[in-house]
């Protein structure tokens, strides 16, 4: 995942030229780590959901063009070996797994102001969130349209870090593109 988030991202913002390789990259990630197939769904979704927005502000069907590609993940996403059951496998944490891996652990926010322990999950969901309100609050973000995709991208990472804290390099990756909205 930490190859394929970054990867996805960089094609939709990017290279909307290599768009193709999508599916492809989608069987291999789903192939290679098929439980964080939702990771990818949001990916695509968000993508998907900014360039409707688009196109409905804009009636030009260019817009949708795009989505074919990113759709066609879909179908790719079932051909693996568990079949539509893939679509569960995110579900099924039994519940006493945060009794014994740590790093499954839920978000602690009264942690996530304490930094004497170093840098951890919870350190990282507070600065994305601060991240998160800096970018809805700054001139150029409150044209939420535009900024759809990496709003939303920063939003699935902190409810990832939320659900346990070894989510935190995939949110961080997730809020990547927010930040560099921000930035620029």
């Amino acid at each position: 995942s930490y190859l394929f988030i970054p990867l996805f991202s960089y094609i939709l913002i990017y290279r909307r030229n290599w768009l193709p390789a999508l599916p492809v990259l989608t069987l291999l990630w789903v192939n290679t780590h098929g439980i964080e197939w939702i990771v990818g769904a949001l990916i695509c979704g968000s993508f998907t959901l900014q360039q409707i927005v688009s196109y409905l502000r804009t009636r030009q069907i260019g817009e949708l063009k795009p989505c074919f590609w990113v759709i066609l993940c879909l179908p790719v996403l079932l051909l693996n070996p568990s079949g539509v059951y893939v679509l569960l496998t995110p579900f099924l944490s039994p519940p006493e797994i945060y009794q014994f891996i740590a790093e499954v652990g839920p978000f602690d926010f009264l942690g996530a102001l304490d930094f004497s322990r170093g840098v951890n999950s919870d350190n990282v969901a507070l600065v994305l969130i601060a991240i998160l309100l800096y970018g809805l609050v700054r001139g150029r973000m409150l044209n939420l349209a535009d900024n759809l995709f990496p709003i939303l991208l920063a939003v699935g990472g902190v409810l990832l870090i939320a659900r346990g804290a070894r989510f935190m390099w995939e949110g961080l990756l997730l809020a990547a593109p927010l930040f560099a909205v921000v930035v620029r």
